[in-house]
């Protein structure tokens, strides 16, 4: 196997923590902003039933 340049290493090393951090970004939207966002439209939704 030959020698990888360190240009080529770097490039992934980013290209992996970018991929990563766009998971945790959407992770978290999804856990806390819907979860409140869901919240809301059970509450609207419950209130109609009435």
């Amino acid at each position: 196997m030959d020698r990888i340049g360190v240009n080529n290493l770097i490039s992934i090393i980013i290209g992996v923590s970018l991929i990563l951090t766009c998971f945790l970004i959407f992770y978290f939207f999804q856990k806390y902003l819907f979860s409140k966002y869901k919240n809301k439209v059970k509450n609207i939704v419950d209130k109609d039933d009435d």
